[in-house]
């Protein structure tokens, strides 16, 4: 059964802490991947306050 409400504190927890076991977060400084980059809009683009 589904909460009616997301609560982060029960998720976000869990999954954080998978992430660091599985070291989601180290980075290899000579990879043989692809960079990336993700491009986030800066703080206020539409002009609303």
């Amino acid at each position: 059964m589904l909460e009616k409400r997301y609560n982060p504190k029960d998720i976000e927890k869990k999954w954080y802490d998978f992430w660091l076991e599985q070291d989601y977060f180290k980075a290899e400084a000579k990879s043989g991947k692809p960079s990336y980059c993700i491009v986030i809009p800066p703080p206020n683009v539409t002009g609303s306050h």
